[in-house]
């Protein structure tokens, strides 16, 4: 498989499963392009295991669709410090990394820093600012 797309942002309840999801991207190590939504990186850290990748993962681009609000009370800037480990792709394969939906939060703001600082051969950032729906 060369490209997935994980979006479970219309569902809840996924808490207590963050090892189940962890264990499906582990499955996806032989893709190039993923997307991801906002709440499956929130429920990922919920697992018995921490945030992991394989380390033979060859990872290109990386899509993160933000979106929604929290579901958990996660004080972010911690998160990104703890989490702070560099997997084999940021250091070898991950060339692209795009943000949909930025706002600017702080969180995202760690986030798009975590990634800015840990990749290695990353060529290109792009980001996409969330565009409110302006009432006329």
């Amino acid at each position: 498989m060369e490209e997935a797309s994980l979006d479970f942002s219309p569902a809840y309840g996924f808490e207590a499963y963050g090892h189940f999801l962890c264990d499906l991207v582990q499955n996806l190590f032989t893709v190039r392009v993923l997307t991801v939504c906002s709440y499956f990186l929130q429920v990922i850290p919920t697992g018995e295991d921490e945030l992991r990748m394989r380390s033979d993962m060859n990872l290109e681009h990386f899509t993160i669709e933000l979106g929604g609000k929290p579901l958990f009370d996660i004080n972010f800037k911690r998160f990104w410090i703890d989490n702070s480990r560099l997997y084999q792709c940021m250091r070898s394969t991950l060339k692209e990394v795009e943000i949909k939906n930025f706002r600017g939060t702080w969180n995202e703001i760690h986030m798009l820093s975590y990634f800015i600082i840990g990749g290695k051969v990353l060529n290109k950032v792009v980001i996409n600012i969330l565009k409110e729906d302006v009432a006329g």
